[in-house]
């Protein structure tokens, strides 16, 4: 019980001095538990100046049903809380939050990835167009660098812009949501004498919270990584719940080292154990040159010089633009962060045509590539078994986008 955390909808008011509440609409021996053995986080029955907040509404219908109540041992842990209003279209409950101090998992920051979905955003696209264009004209114009360094400069100049924009986003969209949640508890706090006045000014505040928890479920579905949703399963707190059960999947705990068998828990010690582990999987074995020649043999079909000329020949932007056309939007993307939807952009800007086409054509006829093609990213995900054994994790290689584009060009002749 010390350590017990209950949350939920409750179906019945707690505090005695809410509207039409008496003590026979609680149940009497449910509250003397919670009275004995847990603490409310979000209300504070004993100040006789605090205002509970309403968890539900449904029409005219304002209810204060849900709580979060934890253990005496966990009280101290928690130091925050929050009433934010949801989507209606999702929930008629309201999303309660409390914030604690538990212990950490030792994880890295990972990779960094551009939200696909800022393609859509009218500033985003009217701000890296602005930026490309002053790049290209005053920066690389002057530039000796290759084509390839050229290229590489360039995405990390749009790297650089899109994180300042993610970062004032988030900035903004963080506060203006608490501005609006704040509000809309005022405005029910001065009108809960008037529901008329009440339901004719809660309606505007509502959809612009409605507005900006759907650009927030969008995010969370791509940190969730999940892409069918039924059963309302697009609300944001649902989706943050999937994210942080998938971080927790690939959360390497503890791991077995491949050649002494120790347990290793350290990030360097589990490093040492992957590098090991993978260094002998991928080793090259000797070459049988008998077995071989034998394959070579039994190739027979050839293509013509037509053919062969076809396929080397110069790849022009409608090709490009084409295959970034075809690439998921979702896919994940390699060490530059760049998804399709975000290098769509930069492949569409006039001021990169030309830079862009000598990259794809140096690449196909002369085999010289950027510096970032020749980088990748290996992530292990976890499959079935004991997850101690590095056998039981699978390695994906994560590739710039950039460079998938050149190999779906390439395939498509």
């Amino acid at each position: 019980l010390e350590r017990l955390i209950l949350a939920g909808d409750f179906n019945f008011q707690y505090d005695l001095r809410l509207p039409d509440n008496e003590p026979r609409k609680r149940p009497s021996s449910f509250v003397a538990f919670t009275d004995t053995f847990l603490h409310d986080c979000n209300n504070n029955y004993s100040d006789p100046l605090f205002e509970t907040l309403p968890t539900f509404r449904r029409g005219k219908a304002i209810k204060t049903l849900d709580y979060i109540m934890v253990g005496r041992q966990l009280k101290d842990s928690y130091f925050d809380n929050d009433i934010e209003y949801i989507a209606s279209t999702w929930t008629d409950h309201a999303l309660l939050t409390i914030k604690m101090r538990l212990h950490l998992t030792n994880t890295g920051k990972g990779l960094w990835r551009a939200n696909p979905n800022l393609a859509h955003y009218k500033s985003y696209v009217k701000k890296i167009n602005a930026g490309i264009s002053y790049f290209m004209q005053h920066i690389l114009a002057e530039s000796t660098d290759s084509s390839q360094i050229k290229w590489d400069r360039l995405k990390g100049y749009v790297r650089k812009l899109t994180k300042a924009y993610c970062s004032n986003r988030a900035s903004w969209r963080r506060e203006h949501l608490k501005q609006l949640q704040s509000s809309r508890n005022q405005l029910i706090r001065r009108l809960k004498g008037d529901q008329e006045a009440l339901q004719q000014h809660l309606p505007a505040i509502e959809q612009s919270i409605t507005h900006l928890e759907h650009e927030m479920s969008l995010n969370a579905t791509l940190k969730a990584g999940r892409r069918w949703l039924d059963h309302n399963e697009n609300s944001v707190g649902f989706l943050k719940k999937t994210a942080e059960r998938r971080l927790a999947q690939r959360t390497m705990d503890t791991i077995t080292h491949p050649t002494t068998s120790v347990p290793c828990s350290s990030t360097a010690d589990k490093l040492e154990a992957v590098h090991d582990y993978y260094d002998v999987l991928y080793s090259p074995e000797p070459t049988h040159r008998y077995s071989m020649d034998k394959l070579l043999k039994g190739i027979q079909t050839t293509i013509s010089v037509d053919d062969a000329e076809y396929i080397i020949a110069a790849i022009d932007m409608e090709d490009i633009l084409q295959s970034a056309n075809r690439c998921p939007k979702v896919s994940s993307p390699g060490k530059d962060g760049f998804p399709c939807p975000i290098l769509r952009l930069i492949l569409a800007h006039p001021a990169c045509k030309d830079l862009a086409l000598n990259v794809y054509n140096d690449a196909l006829q002369l085999g010289v590539f950027p510096p970032s093609w020749q980088e990748t990213c290996i992530v292990l995900l976890p499959k079935k078994g004991d997850l101690w054994n590095l056998a039981n994790w699978r390695p994906i290689s994560l590739i710039n986008t950039d460079c998938k584009i050149g190999r779906a060009s390439c395939r498509e002749r």
